[in-house]
């Protein structure tokens, strides 16, 4: 999850200016300890000039003699209790939140809050260092508030183990979030998801790593989402074959997660085994829907792949030929899979299953993925689960089948 992103909606949950504006602490409020401390008269009267001031509709005045009291050497807890208090609030409703950070880490800090007052300046405190990129002090205040934390409040803690590079308290924090979700019956955040996908990942635990792919796969359809999944298996360590690629990335076509690299790689790896057709379609696409040009290396591939289509379009009735004959069934899956790039669904699968079960592939597990692809574009979501579930065996296949299988549950 992007940092910025959290941090924007911390400053949404600062609302108009104010997200703690209590009154001082009456007398019979403060602590025992703090009951006997009194506020200096320059402190005092600082104070009484930055309410009057605030009152009167002159914020910036208001910060001024808030800054004021604050700059006084020396402050008791009283005092720096209220100065600090002060300053935050006439700093929030000027969104000065550079100056609210430090105010409300002040007040906190200075043990004079009452337990009624301790959560609600504790959240102001997290939040706001957040927006500061103030990490430490996030984890720090945040960590105080017990179960009275906000789920956007240990969104920010989450994120700000991850930018310090704990990954071991990431994963922990995230991993109770989502084990209190699920107890609770509740779909977790899929950004908790991610930051215990990516600290999983930056601390080179693959197994944690594809345990949080699983569960991000399971709780969203987002095509944000689902880059990240995907992405996962492509970068996972899983040594895929060039057919592999094209099936994962035949996923991110479905799930509508495709950038410009994506199109090019899908359609120059189509050209390099011979799906043209395919390769023009989906660079096509793409510029259709505005997320590539025609020109440079797509217009390039389409052109190439213009070129090969009339010899492949030829060769089809020779595959068909050798496939009928043969003893294995290489051809078969062959035939069937270029069928399936000229929009021919039924004899593809026809040709793929005849293949399949004539035996003797190089990679039975491969033409499986290939089938459920093909099952799941002719809207056969159960029949593409079971060869999905068939192509497991193989590791390669096995991890895109696998992400394959958990889309099509979305869609069944």
């Amino acid at each position: 999850m992007k940092s910025s992103l959290l941090r924007s909606a911390a400053i949404a949950a600062l609302g108009a200016g104010v997200l703690f504006a209590a009154p001082l602490l009456a007398a019979d409020s403060k602590p025992t300890d703090i009951q006997k401390l009194t506020l200096r008269k320059e402190i005092s009267a600082a104070i009484g000039a930055s309410q009057d001031a605030d009152k009167k509709g002159d914020l910036q005045l208001a910060l001024a003699k808030a800054k004021e009291a604050d700059a006084v050497p020396n402050k008791n807890a009283l005092e720096a209790f209220d100065a600090g208090l002060t300053l935050g609030n006439a700093a929030m409703k000027l969104k000065d939140y550079a100056t609210a950070a430090p105010a409300f880490s002040e007040v906190v800090d200075s043990g004079a809050a009452s337990e009624a007052q301790k959560p609600g300046l504790l959240d102001a405190a997290t939040q706001l260092n957040y927006t500061q990129n103030n990490y430490e002090a996030t984890i720090k205040y945040g960590s105080q508030l017990g179960d009275k934390i906000s789920d956007t409040t240990r969104s920010m803690m989450l994120q700000s183990y991850y930018q310090l590079k704990d990954f071991p308290n990431a994963i922990k924090l995230s991993q109770a979030v989502i084990d209190a979700d699920k107890a609770a019956g509740k779909q977790s955040d899929p950004a908790i998801l991610n930051i215990l996908l990516n600290a999983n990942v930056e601390s080179g635990n693959q197994a944690g790593a594809t345990a949080a792919v699983d569960q991000l796969a399971d709780v969203s359809s987002n095509p944000q989402v689902w880059r990240m999944v995907t992405g996962q298996v492509l970068s996972g360590g899983n040594n895929l074959s060039n057919h592999q690629v094209i099936n994962l990335l035949r996923l991110r076509d479905v799930t509508g997660s495709m950038d410009e690299t994506d199109y090019i790689t899908l359609a120059a790896t189509d050209i390099q085994v011979g799906l043209p057709q395919e390769a023009k379609d989906i660079l096509e696409r793409g510029v259709q829907k505005g997320q590539i040009s025609n020109s440079g290396k797509v217009a390039d591939l389409i052109k190439q792949a213009t070129a090969m289509l009339p010899g492949d379009q030829k060769a089809l009735p020779q595959l068909q030929k050798i496939a009928d004959t043969s003893k294995n069934g290489e051809a078969d899956v062959q035939y069937g899979e270029s069928l399936y790039t000229y929009g021919k669904t039924d004899e593809a699968i026809a040709s793929l299953q005849k293949g399949i079960a004539k035996g003797g592939l190089k990679d039975p597990a491969d033409a499986q993925l290939t089938l459920g692809v093909v099952l799941y574009k002719a809207g056969k979501q159960a029949d593409a689960l079971a060869a999905f579930d068939a192509a497991g065996a193989s590791k390669g296949n096995g991890q895109v089948a696998h992400i394959w299988s958990k889309w099509a549950g979305h869609k069944a």
